[in-house]
């Protein structure tokens, strides 16, 4: 059996994921708070808990400082992120903090219980935020090349890429070949400045 705990002040969202994830996740038990200080509560009464997902935006703190009392409290606890925010600083900022994963709330289901499963056998996962303007400033490139876009400028390795994506090595350097073609790149830290000059990943870095 797993122990899950759900963090989340909007009802109706935690309602639903809370839903997909009995459904989906069937030996899992799911608990829910509705801010930090409710979050903490349970897992001194819950010393066994496996996973806590939580929000960025709670009443009284956010996601990050929640999830850094998480880790001190149940170190063993897996610690997902999530956010609908358009930040795309937050996936780089949870794995800085020690995070398993970070998941954006537009997520689809399939994507939602990918996600954990992966967590839960000790693989990381980190959602690219979504970037409308890279989208729009690059329509010929493929979805697939975009999100291996996305996870290089926010650092991974070619495995690492293949590992979230769940493709092989060889496929994700084809798509970032044709990434790094749209973007008239020649190397990666070039594809890297000109996808923020794009619009992904955050500012953009002086270019050479």
């Amino acid at each position: 059996m797993l122990w899950l705990l759900l963090v989340d002040d909007h009802p109706v969202y935690a309602q639903g994921l809370r839903a997909l994830l009995e459904q989906r996740l069937r030996q899992a038990r799911i608990l829910c708070a509705a801010d930090g200080r409710s979050a903490l509560a349970l897992l001194q009464q819950h010393p066994g808990v496996d996973l806590v997902i939580s929000d960025q935006r709670l009443p009284d703190q956010t996601g990050l400082a929640l999830l850094a009392d998480v880790g001190r409290l149940q170190p063993q606890a897996a610690r997902v992120l999530m956010s609908g925010q358009d930040d795309p600083r937050l996936p780089l900022a949870a794995r800085e903090a020690g995070c398993a994963g970070f998941i954006h709330k537009t997520t689809p289901p399939d994507g939602w219980v990918r996600a954990l499963q992966a967590v839960l056998v000790g693989e990381p996962w980190f959602d690219p935020v979504p970037q409308p303007a890279l989208q729009a400033s690059l329509p010929a490139l493929p979805p697939r090349a975009r999100e291996a876009l996305a996870l290089l400028v926010q650092g991974l390795s070619n495995r690492e890429i293949s590992q979230h994506m769940g493709i092989g090595e060889r496929a994700v350097k084809q798509h970032l070949s044709a990434a790094f073609a749209a973007l008239g790149a020649d190397s990666r830290a070039r594809a890297i400045v000109l996808a923020r000059q794009h619009g992904l990943g955050g500012p953009a870095a002086p270019g050479p």
